[in-house]
């Protein structure tokens, strides 16, 4: 039996639903779905809507955080509760309470922004004075520890370090020593290597859209080396680095029970340029002779740093919410409250 005959049949056999009004049959048009390039388009009775719809999606799914809250808190939040406010009382002024509309206004508008704001913008000052800061906590441990292993005249090299992230991940892609041989004497590893640190320094030396085509690029490069690996260590995701502490330092390794750590390539590329831009530049501009000692203490300081930034910005929004009131109230009365009293006046249309 041809069992694609018997499908296909099937399929021409199935009638769309007939509705019978007692004069006429109505077809129901029902909308159908057409997907390609994970694109997914509608067609039929309220394909239009459906595919404004989906358009907004994909836009909030494609947009930062910040961007998705506001769209999501504007439209599930703050639309719905000034509504709530400008149809307050209505049946007791007669008229829409516009005066508690534009007090919801103000109080949604203010909170709910706030909320990133006030942190973003703490954040992003103190990221500027000390990029390390930003970087996650066992992440600056791990560069920190090749750094102090590629120590040279006092001074930090970031390509040197680069090469060592680059041994501590791939320097054994392969598990039998025999083409591990072949590999270097046939220069592929060196290749992978010197391309490595190439893709990793543009990351650091590019700004905008010229870095994130760079970032592109060594995120790709990752894919493929893992790809290519036949490890038994290799990760699951083809854009993760399997960094292994134990090949540049095994007591330290031992010391701050880190082995094997994963990072996705755009991590690492943003922490590596934000070590680069404060830790390096910090060590290769002072007179210290203790190289391996300083950069133990700008770490500590780092991590500091980033847990009161922290601190700073959960108090600073509390602070500001707590002090909100006064910006939108009268009489230290909630909009509700403020609202119940002008409609037992008459009051609330006029402002």
């Amino acid at each position: 039996m041809n069992i694609s005959k018997v499908v296909s049949s099937t399929q021409n056999s199935v009638k769309r639903p007939v509705i019978n009004t007692g004069e006429k049959q109505l077809s129901t048009n029902i909308p159908k779905v057409n997907v390609s390039n994970n694109n997914v388009s509608f067609n039929g009775v309220g394909s239009t809507l459906a595919n404004g719809a989906n358009k907004v999606f994909k836009y909030i799914d494609r947009s930062s955080f910040f961007v998705e809250f506001l769209i999501v808190d504007t439209l599930s939040m703050v639309v719905p509760r000034i509504m709530m406010g400008l149809f307050r009382d209505r049946d007791k002024l007669g008229h829409l309470n516009w005066k508690s509309a534009k007090e919801e206004a103000g109080r949604e508008v203010l909170s709910g922004p706030s909320m990133n704001l006030i942190p973003m913008g703490i954040l992003t000052a103190v990221s500027a004075l000390k990029p390390a800061s930003r970087i996650e906590r066992n992440d600056l441990a791990y560069l920190s520890e090749v750094a102090k292993a590629t120590t040279q005249n006092n001074k930090l090299n970031s390509k040197n370090i680069a090469e060592k992230i680059y041994e501590a991940s791939f320097g054994e892609t392969k598990e039998n020593v025999a083409e591990r041989i072949c590999d270097a004497i046939s220069g592929h590893t060196k290749e992978n290597k010197n391309k490595f640190v190439e893709l990793l320094e543009k990351t650091t030396q590019t700004k905008g859209k010229e870095r994130k085509q760079a970032l592109n690029e060594f995120v790709e490069f990752i894919k493929s080396l893992n790809n290519n690996s036949a490890s038994k260590t290799a990760p699951i995701h083809a854009d993760t680095i399997m960094f292994n502490l134990e090949k540049i330092n095994s007591s330290a390794a031992r010391e701050l029970n880190l082995s094997t750590k994963s990072i996705s390539a755009e991590n690492l590329a943003d922490a590596f340029k934000a070590f680069k831009n404060d830790i390096i530049e910090k060590v290769n501009s002072s007179n210290v002779k203790n190289i391996p000692e300083f950069i133990e203490k700008l770490k500590k300081n780092r991590s500091t740093i980033k847990f009161a930034t922290a601190i700073t910005a959960f108090l600073a929004v509390g602070t500001f919410l707590k002090a909100l009131p006064k910006l939108y109230q009268q009489k230290g009365l909630s909009p509700a409250q403020e609202s119940a009293l002008r409609a037992s006046k008459g009051q609330g249309a006029k402002v």
